[in-house]
């Protein structure tokens, strides 16, 4: 069983994965308008389902991010 860190260091962990899930989620929602666009641009061959993919997987990353670095930091007390 893994050690409990310092509460000083819990919560800037915590601190550190919600700024990086936050970013995280910020990047995607740039690279949709940038998909939207790309799309009204060439039509349906703008299209990639390996592109769309990693973005569903990227979205599901930042929000466990965000979730871990909320519960770490309000753990702390």
């Amino acid at each position: 069983m893994p050690r409990q860190l310092h509460p000083v260091s819990q919560k800037l962990v915590g601190w550190l994965f919600l700024l990086a899930g936050v970013l995280l989620l910020l990047g995607l929602a740039l690279q949709l308008v940038v998909r939207y666009y790309r799309l009204r641009q060439t039509g349906t061959m703008g299209l990639d389902g390996q592109e769309w993919a990693l973005g569903l997987a990227m979205l599901a990353a930042g929000v466990l991010m965000v979730r871990v670095g909320w519960r770490m930091r309000a753990s702390v007390g």
